[in-house]
């Protein structure tokens, strides 16, 4: 017996300790799931309980570890692992399979729809017969497509393709049968008709796109048309013949129609643009007149000229195809770059000017400085000069006034010359003073110090101890210019604008140029124009004022100035139109009248009746 063989054993054994029951049990189970394995029907449930029993003998017979018996959890444990990468693949196909069964589903359902769709039988155009051939073509395309399908219902789905295949054959013939009748393209023919009518009565471009747009729809249906019928098996050479005729006549005259379309769109377009392109043109201009007032420094101009180019630029690419838009464009620009220079040179002068007037203020305050520095006997009250008196302090208002207008090296030399000054006057107190970098922004070479110039060189000319100078800005840099022809310009040199100079102000100028131009009935100005009211009168002067970029003028300043001179001065000349002469030329016209013989008077007054005449009938042209 069992009690027997442990009672009398010599040795204990592994095997002995587990006991013979257990060992029975553990093997029976090994048994039943090598049997599972080897006796299996590949299914879900299968693995399942292929998987728990493993994990239950695993977890039940913990010997099985032992390398007595043969380590047989790890074959156990590979075995599961498996079992558990086959129940994935399990889950995998059944996935696939209920998508394809969906797929195929769908599609049987569409073709039920589309099937539906095709009975009608009322048809009176040839597109539905297009249109629902299409259609099952492109059934006939996804159920090939679903051929690709894994575990789909092959044989299923031939049954659909053929049924889709004897839809076609059937339409196919209800199609020729349809565009073998003589009216089959009356639709065609009537819209088109309809449609060439209707661009007539059209008056703007985008009334006239949904136009196109139908057109190429109608192209686009013939396309499909003509595609489906040479897809079609047509016994009767003569019926195809007349079918592709009909449809290549309906081409024709949907050509034709897009073409009148076209060149319609063209003119109305032109006549559009020209209202547009003139909008656009006045408010570029009203543009540049506002950059160039916001333009009161040299960046400024660069920064105004960069926003302005880019609005130009818009403009062309709008505007392109018109060759006529074109050159005002082109020449828009060059006004435009002119303009800017211009007035970028002007604000680099008088920065120069200004820069060289605070210098020279400077430098004869500097003299003041040295005489009364050199008085102090105690460094106290050196230092509290050089501290507090208002006139070191004007100094160093100076020195702002040039970091100001970016001219940094005058007001490091301004401030230097002060230093040393005040240095030089210590120097005379004490034997010693220790020298200071100014915040990093000076280089110290043993007792000398020298401002970094970071400013950029610009080249101007600028008056300088009564004569023309090439000066490099930021540099001590003086160039005489030696032009004969230029010096002989002196009185100009201070003068920066056309319109403006030490006695000539700009709204006299501007009052001038247009009271001038309305005696010449030129740029579109006239007395009577400007007698009308004085709130035109205002207004007209504001337009003619704005073009004129490079005389200066500042809106709301010079405008209203000028309107006001005007207004008195038309007066003036209602009453006394002859003052517009100089009193040399009445004098001498007076006395000569004073004198003439009466022949003379006489033919005179023809003479200046005839050119009155004259003058009046042609002062328009």
């Amino acid at each position: 017996s069992e009690e027997y063989s442990i009672a009398n054993s010599s040795e204990k054994t592994f095997l002995a300790t587990i006991g013979n029951a257990e060992l029975v049990q553990g093997i029976s189970e090994l048994y039943t799931i090598t049997k599972m394995i080897s006796e299996q029907q590949p299914s879900i449930l299968i693995y399942e309980d292929l998987i728990k029993n493993i994990q239950r003998v695993i977890d039940g017979y913990y010997w099985l570890e032992s390398d007595e018996v043969g380590e047989f959890s790890k074959q156990l444990k590979q075995i599961g692992d498996t079992s558990e990468l086959v129940l994935d693949e399990f889950e995998k196909v059944r996935a696939i399979s209920q998508q394809s069964s969906l797929a195929l589903k769908q599609a049987e359902d569409k073709l039920k729809a589309l099937l539906k769709e095709i009975a009608i039988s009322n048809w009176d155009t040839p597109a539905p017969f297009v249109d629902g051939l299409l259609k099952l073509k492109r059934q006939k395309g996804h159920l090939l497509s679903l051929k690709e399908y894994r575990y789909i219902d092959l044989e299923k789905l031939d049954k659909i393709s053929d049924k889709v295949d004897s839809q076609i054959e059937e339409l196919g013939k209800r199609t020729i049968a349809f565009l073998s009748q003589d009216d089959a393209m009356d639709y065609y023919t009537k819209v088109v008709n309809e449609v060439h009518e209707s661009i007539e009565k059209i008056k703007t471009v985008k009334d006239l796109r949904p136009i196109l747009q139908q057109l190429d729809e109608m192209s686009h249906g013939l396309d499909a048309l003509s595609e489906v019928i040479n897809g079609l098996e047509i016994d009767d050479t003569t019926v195809k013949t007349q079918i592709l005729e009909d449809v290549s006549g309906i081409y024709s005259r949907i050509n034709q129609t897009k073409a009148h379309a076209k060149l319609t769109a063209k003119e109305l377009s032109a006549t559009e643009s020209v209202a547009e392109f003139g909008a656009q043109l006045a408010v570029l201009s009203q543009s540049i007149s506002n950059g160039v007032s916001n333009a009161d420094t040299p960046d400024a101009c660069d920064e105004q000229l960069a926003r302005l180019m880019v609005q130009l630029e818009e403009l062309e690419s709008i505007f392109s195809e018109n060759d006529e838009f074109l050159d005002q464009i082109y020449v828009k620009r060059d006004e435009l770059h002119e303009t800017f220079e211009a007035r970028k040179q002007t604000l680099l002068d008088a920065r120069q000017r200004k820069a060289q007037s605070l210098q020279n203020a400077a430098a004869r305050i500097l003299k003041s400085i040295e005489k009364r520095s050199l008085k102090f006997s105690e460094s106290d009250e050196l230092n509290t000069y050089f501290s507090s008196d208002a006139t070191v302090m004007k100094v160093g208002d100076l020195v702002l006034k040039l970091r100001e207008i970016d001219d940094s090296v005058k007001a490091d030399d301004v401030q230097a010359k002060l230093k040393a000054l005040k240095e030089q006057a210590i120097r005379s107190l004490r034997d010693k003073k220790d020298i200071f970098e100014d915040g990093g922004n000076a280089i110290k070479l043993g007792k000398h110090k020298f401002s970094v110039n970071t400013q950029a060189l610009d080249l101007t000319i600028l008056p300088k101890d009564e004569k023309l100078a090439f000066h490099l800005s930021g540099t001590e840099y003086y160039q005489v210019v030696d032009n004969d022809l230029l010096n002989e310009c002196q009185q100009f040199w201070q003068q920066t604008l056309v319109s403006e100079n030490r006695d000539i102000y700009r709204a006299e100028y501007l009052a001038y140029s247009i009271f001038s131009n309305a005696l010449a009935n030129k740029q579109q100005l006239s007395l009577e124009k400007l007698t009308q009211s004085e709130k035109d009168l205002a207004q007209i002067v504001k337009d003619y004022a704005a073009p004129r970029y490079q005389e200066g003028y500042e809106k709301g300043v010079h405008d209203f100035d000028a309107s006001l001179i005007l207004a008195e001065l038309l007066k003036k000349y209602q009453i006394q139109p002859l003052l517009k002469f100089t009193p040399a030329a009445r004098g001498i016209a007076n006395y000569f009248w004073h004198y003439a013989d009466e022949k003379s008077q006489k033919y005179f007054k023809q003479q200046a009746k005839t050119a009155q005449s004259i003058k009046n009938s042609f002062a328009s042209s």
